[in-house]
């Protein structure tokens, strides 16, 4: 079962990994696609690329809007929520999992 654990891990975290290289060099790509390269243009596709993430996620868990989306997950988990602090406030514990593998 240990196996059969680690194996899904390794193959969600290679997902993710490749979801995030794409994104980025989306980004990356825009900024240098002029001559010039442009840290609007790369920060902009970012944000659009996050707003896209939101509306998808709202999509396919069946909810009209992301707002929609994270009052249904205050709702289920506001008050372990409220204790972690503002910076937490809007993850599940799965995406601060996320958040602290992106950021390493």
């Amino acid at each position: 079962m240990s196996d059969d654990r680690t194996k899904a891990d390794k193959a969600w975290e290679a997902r993710q990994e490749a979801a995030r290289y794409r994104i980025f060099n989306a980004a990356t790509n825009a900024a240098e696609a002029t001559d010039e390269a442009n840290d609007e243009k790369y920060f902009a596709v970012l944000d659009q690329a996050g707003k896209a993430a939101e509306a998808a996620a709202a999509e396919i868990t069946g909810y009209k809007t992301y707002a929609d989306l994270l009052e249904a997950l205050h709702g289920a988990h506001g008050e372990r929520r409220q204790a972690a602090g503002p910076a937490a406030a809007d993850l599940s514990p799965k995406s601060n999992k996320i958040m602290r593998t992106i950021a390493h």
